[in-house]
């Protein structure tokens, strides 16, 4: 093994320290995460502000998909479950709105 070693040239040798310069940080932070505790968020990452709108359309479309794939897959009691948990976006779903109704008087015609 020390004979492997003693027979690399200096290119070799720049291209192995350029490796483990490259790969020092990843190895790091895959140490560091396992002493983390899993209750804890991770300390160097803040938690990011999300905009309200885009999250509550977020929200929105992604129950719209659940609902939509519980009902392809025939699972009736989890659609009822989503309606039950999120009961406005089920009333909203469900919610057509009626066709305006236009009177029309005998003089417009």
């Amino acid at each position: 093994m020390i004979e492997f070693f003693r027979e690399l040239t200096i290119f070799q040798w720049l291209l192995f320290g350029v490796g483990v310069f490259l790969a020092f940080p990843v190895v790091k932070d895959f140490l560091t995460k396992n002493n983390e505790t899993p209750d804890s968020p991770p300390l160097n990452h803040p938690i990011k502000n999300v905009d309200k709108a885009n999250a509550l359309t977020s929200i929105v479309y992604k129950w719209e998909v659940l609902y939509n794939a519980c009902s392809d897959m025939d699972l009736l009691d989890a659609q009822q479950k989503l309606e039950e948990v999120f009961p406005m976006f089920a009333r909203l779903r469900n919610h057509q709105p009626e066709p305006k109704k236009q009177n029309w008087s005998e003089n417009e015609q």
